[in-house]
């Protein structure tokens, strides 16, 4: 093979172990964020039954005042004490159309000396979203829960960073590797031109001696016949 197919093959490998390496940094984000979304659904449905249940055992009216509506709500999420869920409670008919009545947010210590989140995460976080809606006579009640920005935080982890920058250390490394190797054949290669060239120079240079010799010799018995 030569040394252009060689450099060819050098390339190829190297980009397809920086394809794999970005393959897999891809994978490990998508379970990443499916897992997210799994323990969200549990957690947030956990919190509208526990919310469902406060309400209709409180005996919910039209005429049940905001006051109420969030002690009965607290009382529902008091189980549920450092949750990293942000609930909203509206109240979907009202003369003022939806009016938010009460709003549970997760503890600030959760996200304290915490980074903003990125564009990234916060697509995900307002994707990630649960309704529930809880009749009343002549009203009607809806919770809507949300992952606070630690709930994201924390389901953040740097597995796929970091597989993605093994696979790309290796890959390099890999490459420095098969570049070395390519580099020493390429000297061996021309050492071994360099001395079959040397060679034929040496046995050039006897032939021609040998000549020189026989030449003299002739010429010697030309000058100097016998008898």
């Amino acid at each position: 093979m030569s040394f252009k197919k060689q450099y060819a093959v050098l390339i190829a490998v190297s980009l397809i172990g920086a394809a794999l390496s970005a393959a897999l940094f891809f994978m490990i984000r998508d379970k990443e964020k499916l897992q997210t979304q799994a323990d969200f659904q549990y957690q947030a449905q956990a919190q509208a039954v526990a919310l469902r249940s406060a309400l209709e055992r409180g005996g919910l009216s039209a005429s049940e005042s905001a006051e109420g509506i969030a002690r009965i709500v607290d009382s529902a999420l008091k189980e549920f004490t450092g949750s990293e869920l942000d609930v909203y409670i509206y109240d979907q008919i009202s003369s003022e159309g939806d009016r938010l009545l009460y709003t549970v947010l997760a503890s600030d210590e959760n996200s304290r000396n915490k980074p903003p989140l990125t564009p990234e995460q916060m697509d995900l976080r307002s994707t990630l979203n649960i309704r529930s809606s809880f009749n009343a006579p002549g009203r009607q009640i809806s919770a809507v829960i949300y992952p606070a920005p630690s709930f994201i935080w924390h389901h953040r982890t740097r597995v796929a960073w970091v597989a993605l920058a093994t696979g790309i250390f290796f890959t390099i490394l890999l490459a420095v590797y098969f570049y070395s190797v390519i580099r020493s054949l390429q000297e061996i290669t021309q050492a071994h031109l360099a001395l079959k060239q040397a060679q034929s120079r040496l046995i050039l240079a006897d032939r021609l001696a040998m000549l020189g010799q026989v030449a003299a010799g002739v010429a010697h018995e030309i000058n100097n016949p016998v008898g």
